[in-house]
């Protein structure tokens, strides 16, 4: 393949034979050479754009590469039911000011460490074909709206566990109550409600790779979380600001509808992106453990081709009358010209 994208490159250095727009004036460039200038507004011309990437499956990756992205897969597997739990918990309980319990919370606050883990190591910029010098910096915005999104789990978790730990405090055991409680707990809410909505892009980079792992069944299950969540946060967010100025009896049934939808939409992109997340996770296991399995068995026959010519049992290659490059032949190759019977040395006729 490697070999392919340098053949595509040198004939960048030649002249151009199909019918292509100069980008400035549309000038027809058909038999200009590229690197020259347009002759009608000497705007340099520029080699197309060539994606590297094109014709590249998953199972065309390095081993390391692959290894790390099923670690990175299994990793968000195993935190997301501890943030959940973290999650859910604090809901149930803040509403009774008890405070989130330390047990719960240092339980989330672990597994928002290796979420966070986790996504740094899926969203990791694929290996490049042409080698590690290569330049190709694919889907930047979503990468690091991904990896900056879901980095607030590791910052609202602790602040909000602390929050509630410190108002139940006050509540339950007459504590003194810390001047920065309730702002620890609004940091925290306000952090956790945008790394949910970072799950959108992390679920659209997510559904990059199951395409690139030829994968449709996964790319659109992936790629229905960023509706779902768009839709049923617009809604649950819309209900939320009009629950103070009408209340929820004020809006009458489309209000309570809509609430309703939004929470259905919600609960759909959760448990679709629970799903999609093992899926995901088995996929690059399972390819991870492919890959190994192909470069074990090409170890195993380079060991066999080299013990059958140590042992000088290797098989002749049949040539088929052609010559190895760099030998030059004893006698000529190919058909050569009869002599005559009756021909006689220096005859000119």
């Amino acid at each position: 393949m490697l070999h392919d994208l340098n053949k595509r490159r040198r004939r960048l250095d030649r002249e151009i034979n199909d019918d292509r727009a100069c980008t400035t004036c549309n000038y027809n460039l058909r038999g200009l050479t590229i690197g020259g200038k347009c002759p009608e507004c000497a705007t340099r011309i520029t080699p197309p754009h060539i994606d590297p990437m094109t014709g590249w499956v998953i199972t065309d990756a390095g081993f390391d590469y692959l290894r790390a992205l099923s670690f990175g897969a299994i990793l968000l597997v195993l935190c997301a039911p501890m943030i959940l739990l973290g999650v859910v918990w604090t809901l149930i309980e803040s509403p009774w000011t008890y405070g989130l319990t330390l047990w719960p919370g240092g339980g989330a606050i672990a597994a928002a460490v290796g979420w966070v883990l986790g996504v740094w190591v899926i969203t990791t910029p694929r290996p490049n074909p042409e080698g590690p010098g290569a330049l190709h910096q694919e889907w930047p915005i979503t990468r690091w709206v991904s990896r900056g999104s879901q980095a607030l789990w590791l910052l609202g978790t602790p602040v909000i566990v602390w929050g509630a730990h410190q108002l139940g405090e006050f509540h339950v055991n007459s504590v003194a109550l810390h001047p920065l409680a309730d702002f620890a707990v609004g940091v925290g809410a306000i952090s956790w409600t945008l790394a949910f909505a970072g799950l959108a892009f992390l679920a659209l980079y997510m559904s990059r790779l199951a395409d690139w792992a030829t994968d449709s069944s996964l790319r659109e299950s992936l790629r229905l979380v960023p509706y779902a969540l768009g839709i049923g946060g617009f809604l649950m967010g819309t209900l939320f600001i009009l629950r103070g100025p009408i209340g929820y009896q004020g809006g009458g049934l489309i209000f309570m509808l809509a609430g309703c939808l939004g929470l259905i939409l919600l609960l759909l992109a959760v448990g679709t992106f629970a799903y999609a997340l093992m899926s995901f996770a088995n996929l690059t296991r399972w390819t991870a453990s492919s890959r190994r399995a192909k470069l074990a068995m090409e170890a195993r026959r380079s060991q066999l081709i080299l013990d059958r010519i140590e042992s000088q049992k290797a098989r002749p290659i049949d040539l088929d009358g052609a010559v190895i490059e760099g030998i030059k032949p004893s006698k000529p190759q190919g058909k050569v010209i009869e002599k005559a019977a009756d021909a006689q040395p220096y005859d000119l006729a």
